[in-house]
């Protein structure tokens, strides 16, 4: 949301229990306990049919919304897990502590 600062979408998605989609690296450095979740897109060429495929994959994969409460990086990775033959999923998430796991 351009023009809106980061204090106010974080407020906005902590009170309305949504997670954040951004490219926006300030949100990667917020503490996590301070925001319901965060996809960061870092890659901006990912097509809007890209993003929704990726988006699709993390929410599958994460099926309890407890584990949402993490940084999630959303990158092309997650695509290999829907091209044949490829049955891993690949995970760039941060746990609370900001420790890939």
């Amino acid at each position: 949301m351009r023009g809106v600062n980061d204090t106010t979408i974080r407020w906005y998605a902590v009170e309305h229990d949504r997670v954040i989609i951004t490219s926006d690296d300030d949100f990667v450095r917020m503490p996590t306990d301070s925001h319901s979740g965060v996809f960061y897109v870092p890659d901006q060429s990912l097509t809007p049919q890209e993003l929704y495929h990726i988006i699709q994959r993390v929410v599958e994969a994460f099926p309890d919304r407890e584990a949402m409460e993490t940084v999630t990086f959303v990158t092309a990775d997650w695509l290999d897990s829907l091209l044949p033959g490829r049955d891993r999923v690949h995970r760039s998430v941060l746990d609370r502590r900001g420790v890939a796991v």
